[in-house]
């Protein structure tokens, strides 16, 4: 995932972008570590964590 996600995303898009997560609570935190290492902001991800 991570490689695939670097390379189409613009370091503009990575400086600027906010990023809705939504899925299960460890896929979302799961995906907010992956987008933390490539450089993404903490505060410009949010999410939607969807429990049953």
């Amino acid at each position: 995932m991570p490689k695939d996600l670097i390379r189409i995303i613009s370091s503009n898009e990575l400086k600027k972008a906010n990023v809705i997560i939504v899925g299960s609570a460890p896929r979302v935190l799961f995906v907010r570590r992956q987008l933390c290492r490539l450089g993404f902001n903490k505060a410009r991800l949010l999410d939607e964590r969807m429990t049953m």
